[in-house]
């Protein structure tokens, strides 16, 4: 009986001791929360509100005494808006991420974030990103964000928040009506043909190229109708939609009808289509008002970057 009771109390005293030895490093798990988008003014993605779920990249790299070895610990994993989140933003508040993955001591990390689009890589942060134009209201973001811990652990950000950029082109119609006083125009339909349908944006450089086998939108995006305008004084401006940011040749079919008010109210006279090329250079994060002035001969464009997206000193005039 004593043999056995020494060897209990033994065991107690190394446990006590083991304990006095042990490091309780600060486990948190890495979190990802709020998603802004950086001037934005698409209905879509005007702010992180629209934002339901994006997915995520990251890499961890260790200290110099560990070898500063970088591992991939987040492959495009889904975040996603929880049900709870309040109105409004709240900093504190993650997101749920399908990925589970700890912040490790006096270690640095990197994340980027696609909305919309996925990675074709899979070592570290995305390299290339494919996108495919279809019915023109599709949306593509990007963001990047870095974060560092100390020796406990302890994160410099925690949850990790996104700040996104538009990665492709937007544009809309502004139509003004130049024809002589009485005369009014009520815009039917606009389309546009000949939009690339396919892309891939290069994250290291910030450029987009056609991809192999691009070709062009089956079907030419639809811009819908207008209120009537009766004078260039009252234009108006159409629906939007997103491009490829890549040098494109548009063409463009305005349809209208004429309205003439000979004192009894305005009468339809007059239905007609008038078409023209656009041939731009777009640039990625940017929104072009393309305005069309309408008279009873001709139709001119003329092509102007706008504030909203960021903005390049870019106008072209088409005649």
């Amino acid at each position: 009986m004593k043999k056995i009771l020494f060897a209990v109390l033994a065991l107690a005293a190394m446990t006590s001791c083991s304990k006095e030895y042990t490091v309780d490093y600060n486990k948190q798990a890495i979190a990802f929360g709020e998603a802004f988008v950086d001037n934005g003014t698409r209905a879509d993605y005007s702010s992180g509100n629209e934002i339901a779920t994006f997915k995520v990249y990251g890499t961890l790299t260790g200290s110099d005494n560990t070898g500063g070895n970088t591992v991939q610990i987040f492959n495009g994993a889904d975040v996603t808006r929880p049900d709870d989140l309040p109105t409004g933003y709240n900093e504190s508040k993650a997101w749920n991420c399908t990925t589970t993955q700890y912040w490790v001591p006096s270690a640095s990390y990197k994340f980027a974030a696609i909305v919309d689009g996925v990675a074709t890589t899979t070592t570290g942060l995305p390299e290339t990103i494919p996108f495919t134009v279809t019915d023109g209201d599709g949306d593509l973001l990007y963001a990047e964000a870095t974060a560092t811990t100390d020796e406990n652990a302890t994160p410099s950000v925690n949850p990790v928040a996104f700040t996104f950029n538009h990665l492709l082109s937007k544009i809309q119609f502004t139509i003004a009506n130049t024809m002589a006083e009485g005369y009014s125009i009520q815009v039917t339909n606009i389309t546009v043909a000949g939009v690339t349908d396919k892309g891939v944006y290069t994250v290291n450089g910030g450029t987009w190229n056609e991809a192999d086998g691009a070709a062009t939108v089956a079907t030419p995006l639809t811009f819908g109708t207008t209120a009537a305008i009766a004078s260039a004084d009252s234009a108006v401006a159409s629906m939007t939609h997103q491009i490829l940011p890549v040098q494109q040749t548009l063409t463009v079919a305005i349809a209208y009808d004429i309205y003439f008010n000979d004192g009894t109210g305005a009468k339809k006279i007059a239905s007609t289509t008038k078409t023209g090329e656009i041939s731009q250079s777009f640039v990625k994060n940017t929104v072009y008002n393309i305005t069309a002035e309408i008279n009873a001969t001709e139709i001119q464009f003329s092509v102007k970057s706008v504030n909203g997206f960021a903005t390049p000193n870019v106008e072209d005039n088409i005649e």
